[in-house]
C-alpha cells in the first residue's frame, strides 16, 4: 500500500471531492469541505479509510495533506472569480502539526499562491489533535487566524475534553460530530448534548456545522436550536468538482436545502 500510494501521488491520482455546506435556516450554500479520493487504476475510487491510515504511519500524509491544501485553495479562487464566495473547509492532519513553523508557512504558501483571500480558506483540526499539546496549537493558529484564515474544531463532543476547555482554543468553528447527529428523533441523551453544544456555542458567538444530518427530523430540530451550517446526505453527498459546479448552477435560481444528484440535468 506504501508503494502503491507514493506512485498515486507521483502519478496524479488522487483527487478531491466536495460536500456542501448550506444554512440550516435558509440553505444557501455557505461552503465546501474538500474529500480527499484516490482513482486507483485496477480498483477504481477508493475512499480514505483504506489509505489515510498508511498515510500517517509512513509520513507520507505530509506530501498528501500539501497536496490537497494547494488543490483546494486553487479550486476556490477559480469559484471564487466565478462570483461564488464560498469558503473552502480543509483538513488538517497531526503530522503536519509537528512542524510547526513548516506547517503555518506551507499554509501561508498555498494562500498567496493561489490568490486566495484568507477568509475564505477554513482549517479543520479534531478535538483529540486540539488537546494533545493545547498550548502550541494555540500558538500555531492564533498566528494564522491573524492573517484571516479561519478554523473550526472537528469531532467535538467526540473525545475527553470537556466542553470549557474546548472553548478556550482559538477557533471561530464548532462542528458536531455525526455521532449525535444520529440521535436526534430516536435519542433524547444525544438531543440534549446537541442542544447544551449549540447554546453554548451561540452565546459564546462561535458559528456552528453539524455533520450527518440525513433527515428532515434532523434539520428541524437543528434549525430550531440555533444551529448555523448543515453538512450530511440530505444536504448534499462529496461529489466531483463537475457535479459540485452543476449544483451551484442550481442554488443561483433559487435556494434549495435537498439535492437530488441523479436528476441534475
Amino acid at each position: 500500500m506504501e508503494a502503491e500510494l507514493q506512485q498515486a501521488i507521483e502519478r496524479d491520482e488522487l483527487v478531491l471531492h466536495y460536500q456542501p455546506q448550506v444554512g440550516a435556516g435558509s440553505g444557501v450554500l455557505v461552503g465546501v469541505e474538500a474529500l480527499i479520493r484516490w482513482r486507483q487504476p485496477e480498483r477504481g475510487l477508493i475512499g480514505p479509510g483504506a489509505f489515510i491510515g498508511v498515510a500517517e504511519e509512513t509520513g507520507q500524509i505530509v506530501e498528501i495533506g500539501r497536496w490537497v491544501l494547494r488543490k483546494a485553495c486553487e479550486q476556490c479562487v477559480v469559484w471564487h472569480a466565478d462570483g461564488l464566495d464560498l469558503r473552502m473547509a480543509v483538513n488538517i492532519s497531526l503530522a503536519q502539526f509537528r512542524d510547526p513553523e513548516g506547517f503555518a508557512g506551507m499554509v501561508m504558501s498555498a494562500v498567496e499562491d493561489a490568490g486566495l483571500p484568507p477568509a475564505l480558506l477554513e482549517m479543520e483540526v479534531t478535538e483529540s489533535m486540539a488537546m494533545r499539546d493545547a498550548a502550541e496549537v494555540s500558538r500555531i493558529i492564533d498566528s494564522l487566524r491573524e492573517a484571516g484564515i479561519r478554523f473550526a474544531i472537528d469531532d467535538s463532543g467526540t473525545g475527553y475534553s470537556s466542553l470549557v476547555q474546548l472553548t478556550r482554543l482559538p477557533f471561530d468553528i464548532f462542528k458536531i460530530d455525526r455521532n449525535f447527529t444520529a440521535g436526534i428523533g430516536t435519542d433524547q441523551s444525544a438531543e440534549v448534548i446537541v442542544q447544551t453544544i449549540l447554546a453554548m456555542t451561540k452565546s459564546l458567538d462561535y458559528e456552528t456545522v453539524v455533520e450527518g444530518v440525513e433527515t428532515y427530523e434532523q434539520l428541524t430540530f437543528l434549525k430550531s436550536h440555533g444551529c448555523t451550517m448543515a453538512q450530511g446526505f440530505l444536504v448534499g453527498e462529496p461529489v466531483p468538482r463537475e457535479a459540485m459546479e452543476v449544483w451551484m448552477s442550481v442554488l443561483r435560481h433559487g435556494d434549495i436545502v435537498i439535492c437530488d444528484y441523479d436528476n441534475l440535468d
